[in-house]
């Protein structure tokens, strides 16, 4: 069985999406979001997608509307 996942190019890993709230002067660590996801089901409104390898893929979409301001769907 060969099995493909398509991920959006747009799409942060946790590290990715640490990088980024650290470059806009946020002092987040990975390990941060990872409990947060584990208490809440999600960091900041934003629910990331599980691939079957175990990792999270936040939606940079929704990441990129949260630190730009935007309202949360």
């Amino acid at each position: 069985m060969n099995l493909h996942i398509i991920t959006s190019p747009r799409d942060l890993g946790t590290a990715d999406l640490a990088a980024l709230l650290q470059s806009k002067g946020l002092n987040i660590k990975p390990a941060s979001i990872r409990r947060a996801h584990c208490v809440k089901g999600e960091y900041l409104g934003v629910v990331p997608r599980k691939l079957p390898n175990g990792r999270l893929v936040w939606p940079g979409d929704a990441v990129r509307r949260l630190l730009s301001g935007g309202v949360q769907s």
